[in-house]
């Protein structure tokens, strides 16, 4: 199953990559990282981004877009800090 978390290099979304990533699903990750933005170069998630992209076997990752909308639509599930939620493929 292909599954798209966003906000994957962050605590919960990270956490989520891992899981499925070892019960072998495709995860594909977006993230803005606003928190190197909210709290400088202290709160920067890309030291995980990295350490995800090399840890794991299954997981692609790109920057968060406006695109993000558009792209969901490809995916089975979609993972958000809300839960998971099932998405229609588009026709």
């Amino acid at each position: 199953m292909k599954i798209l978390v966003t906000g994957s290099s962050g605590l919960i979304g990270s956490e989520a990559v891992t899981f499925f990533d070892e019960q072998g699903h495709e995860v594909h990750g977006v993230d803005s990282n606003m928190r190197a933005v909210f709290f400088g170069p202290q709160g920067d998630t890309t030291w995980n981004r990295d350490r995800l992209l090399s840890k794991t076997k299954n997981f692609k990752h790109s920057d968060q877009t406006s695109a993000t909308a558009r792209v969901c639509l490809n995916f089975s599930s979609l993972l958000t800090s809300a839960g998971i939620s099932k998405v229609r493929s588009a026709v």
